[in-house]
């Protein structure tokens, strides 16, 4: 019963910690798009 419990909860968790992780490096590709636009805007400024 434990070990079934534990097997699940690791799974849950393993299973977040993936979008955790798959969701940090869509932001960090997001923001490495829109730097180079962000210093066009203040080279312009």
């Amino acid at each position: 019963e434990n070990l079934v419990s534990l097997q699940k909860n690791w799974s849950n968790f393993t299973s977040l910690n993936y979008w955790v992780v798959r969701d940090y490096f869509l932001l960090v590709d997001m923001v490495n798009g829109l730097e180079p636009r962000i210093r066009k805007l203040t080279d312009e400024q």
